[in-house]
């Protein structure tokens, strides 16, 4: 399985739920805190 996580500059809620019918397992709007990658990408790992 490949994860994929959206990191964009999109805040509204039409991309994040276009990104996520596109398969996308997280999606995160820049600028991106450290810690919440961090989580994000040990949530999706497990």
């Amino acid at each position: 399985n490949i994860i994929v996580l959206f990191l964009t500059f999109e805040t509204n809620i039409a991309s994040r739920r276009q990104a996520l019918q596109l398969g996308a397992n997280g999606y995160l709007s820049k600028p991106v805190d450290l810690n919440e990658l961090l989580s994000a990408i040990a949530t999706l790992l497990q």
